[in-house]
């Protein structure tokens, strides 16, 4: 699969609202995680995601996460979802799912647990989409060089002049 950037990989997870299989739904956000992992730990290598040689979710999982400490908090969640994708890649029948995506859920706090099917991809989808926006988030300053940094520094500074001569008016 070829790496996404940053935005595709907004637009993707935001396309994941469209899909109603739990097991569609588990392997199209595995496939963007994996993405998103292997461009933080391309990042710190200094080299390009496609020149990465070829490894498993959990190897590049551990590089990812021993690279960018923020989402370091995220790698037992991160695991849940290597285990989900796991099970519906490898089961005829993937009957434990629902117990991966209540785990998952449960992990990411979106609430509880509901007991009807639809509701229960509806949290497992809202599960998903907010963890893959958390690392995407974390791959994208990782991404940055130091001059990004000299101009979101510089926007940071306006922005907040901008809120603070908002407030005294």
């Amino acid at each position: 699969m070829r790496r996404l950037s940053v935005q595709e990989t907004w637009e993707r997870a935001e396309s994941l609202d469209a899909v109603e299989s739990p097991e569609l739904l588990t392997l199209k956000a595995h496939a963007l995680l994996d993405g998103v992992l292997s461009r933080i730990v391309a990042s710190h290598l200094g080299t390009h995601v496609d020149r990465l040689p070829s490894l498993s979710f959990a190897h590049v999982a551990q590089l990812a996460v021993a690279a960018e400490d923020v989402i370091a908090p995220l790698k037992p969640v991160i695991d849940r979802v290597d285990e989900a994708r796991n099970h519906v890649a490898h089961e005829w029948h993937p009957t434990a799912l629902p117990t991966h995506m209540e785990r998952l859920a449960g992990s990411m706090a979106v609430g509880p647990w509901p007991t009807d099917t639809r509701a229960q991809v509806a949290v497992f989808r809202i599960a998903l989409k907010k963890l893959i926006a958390t690392v995407n988030g974390a791959s994208h300053f990782a991404a940055m060089t130091p001059e990004d940094w000299q101009g979101f520094e510089a926007d940071l500074k306006q922005h907040a002049e901008d809120a603070i001569g908002s407030l005294r008016r």
